[in-house]
């Protein structure tokens, strides 16, 4: 069993620096809608991002992701991801993003070897203060089934499915945690087998954090991604 934290040095992709549209400037007299990535549809293709049409990212693999959330004009956007070949993996048409609202775009599969889908997540940071460090957990594979989340070998969250967050909504949602160095791990629910575990990972005062599981049960990705913006 193999048991992985992917580094950031390796697949964080700067959003800011891969668009190719005029939504991104650093007119600071600009308001700004935000806008972030995560490409983990692990059983489908490399695919580039589009927001009407007009390329805003390079060739993102499976299990890239962008750095920090990019700064849009707050307008209409109609939303593609689509291969190097222009097949289209999935797509969220006409969705309104508004001003100073921060959102994550998500591609997933919600079965092995199934058809990728995306879907917009809302960001909510309004509760996010000092004191306490935050965090969500995506549990992206489709092959690992229902699963527990530890923090420092305490059980955080339970019998969490695949893609369960994209049905309950309120997944998304960041829950406040003292902030400190823990041990994440990630067992089969109701079960003491792990299936990916990561040990020292930082999490700051008044700091957001999305943990993710990813690919296969047997090989898990398991990454902590922090919220820049």
């Amino acid at each position: 069993m193999m048991k992985r934290l992917l580094s950031f040095a390796c697949l964080l992709l700067f959003f800011g620096s891969c668009l190719k549209t005029p939504s991104n400037t650093n007119n600071s007299n600009q308001q700004y809608a935000y806008i972030s990535f995560l490409h983990l549809a692990y059983y489908s293709p490399a695919a580039e991002l589009y927001f009407n049409d007009s390329l805003a990212s390079t060739l993102l693999n499976p299990l890239q992701f962008s750095g920090s959330y990019g700064h849009f004009y707050p307008v209409t956007y109609d939303v593609k991801f689509k291969t190097s070949t222009g097949t289209v993996l999935g797509d969220i048409p006409s969705s309104a993003y508004d001003t100073a609202q921060f959102y994550t775009l998500l591609l997933y599969n919600d079965s092995v070897n199934g058809s990728a889908k995306v879907v917009k997540i809302q960001d909510d940071f309004s509760a996010v203060a000092s004191g306490q460090a935050y965090y969500r957990f995506f549990n992206m594979s489709p092959s690992a089934g229902a699963v527990d989340l530890y923090l420092a070998g305490n059980k955080v969250q339970s019998a969490r499915t695949p893609a369960d967050n994209i049905t309950q909504p309120d997944f998304n949602a960041f829950n406040a945690y003292a902030y400190g160095y823990y041990t994440v791990t990630v067992k089969k629910a109701g079960t003491d087998t792990t299936l990916g575990s990561a040990s020292q990972v930082g999490f700051q005062s008044g700091v957001a954090y999305t943990i993710f599981i990813d690919g296969p049960k047997d090989s898990l990705y398991l990454n902590v991604l922090t919220a820049q913006y």
